[in-house]
């Protein structure tokens, strides 16, 4: 069942990003890392296997796989797992939330770049 979510989600993500839908892939990924740490989680007894996955932020989960599993997890495609997960966190973070919100009377970076002709 999961596989062909996947499937399915892999699909709409791939074509989210061919139409320049970024937003709607960056959410589509945020939805699969919570979905795979809820599981992990879930597998370490760190989670209730019932748990409410809406409660449930991805940075609530980051700080709750860091507490069950302190030490790195490495491998070839990762020096540390968690603290790459938590920088594409906080990217994502810069993405989503700083569209428009800025100070009042202020320019997000990207209209500033446009601004700019960058």
């Amino acid at each position: 069942m999961k596989h062909s979510s996947y499937a399915l989600v892999f699909g709409w993500m791939k074509r989210a990003l061919a139409h320049g839908f970024y937003l709607e892939a960056v959410t589509i990924a945020e939805s699969v890392i919570s979905d795979r740490l809820i599981s992990q989680l879930c597998r370490l007894g760190a989670l209730d296997p019932g748990v409410s996955v809406e409660k449930h932020s991805l940075g609530r989960l980051m700080t709750i796989w860091e507490s069950a599993v302190p030490e790195p997890i490495r491998d070839a495609h990762f020096e540390e797992l968690q603290s790459a997960a938590d920088t594409w966190r906080l990217r994502r973070n810069r993405v989503v939330h700083g569209i428009v919100k800025t100070a009042p009377g202020g320019a997000t970076a990207e209209h500033r770049r446009i601004q700019e002709g960058r």
